[in-house]
């Protein structure tokens, strides 16, 4: 045996280490699957957008308070500035945080959105949704979306 396969036997191989990490995201996944996949086009367009504004609303008490301390420096001697602006980026970090933290917790949701999507794409020559103001631009300067009414006609 040579040293490599020593320590292969030992540590595992890099792959098998990844799928390992991974697995608990795509069981997660897979569970979220089905509910997504019952869905219609127009909830599964309305779930992406709970999903933005719940990941956005995470942070907002935090960014309220950096408005609020941004707010206060304009009366603030500049002597006195230094641990707002330590107050600010600490708080700014925090924001980063609170956004990872639901980003990560959306994650096996959005991936099942994903592929639900993909999905719908791939088994049928059309997706029709209700417009809204994104597919009218697209149809405006793309021949893959049409507007009919209403109705939002997505081509393959």
């Amino acid at each position: 045996m040579n040293f490599v396969s020593i320590l292969t036997k030992i540590f595992g191989d890099k792959k098998s280490r990844d799928l390992k990490a991974y697995q608990p995201l795509v069981e997660k996944v897979i569970q979220a699957y089905p509910a997504v996949q019952a869905l219609t086009n127009d909830e599964l367009r309305a779930r992406v957008q709970e999903i933005k504004k719940g990941i956005l609303e995470s942070a907002a008490p935090l960014r309220g308070q950096i408005k609020q301390l941004q707010d206060s420096i304009q009366g603030t001697p500049i002597q006195d500035r230094a641990p707002i602006f330590q107050q600010i980026d600490k708080l700014e970090k925090d924001v980063l945080d609170t956004l990872e933290k639901a980003l990560d917790e959306a994650l096996p949701e959005v991936f099942a959105i994903v592929k639900s999507t993909a999905a719908r794409f791939a088994h049928n020559e059309e997706v029709v949704v209700t417009a809204n103001d994104f597919d009218r631009e697209l149809a405006a300067s793309h021949d893959f979306v049409d507007i009919d009414g209403d109705k939002a006609i997505y081509h393959n």
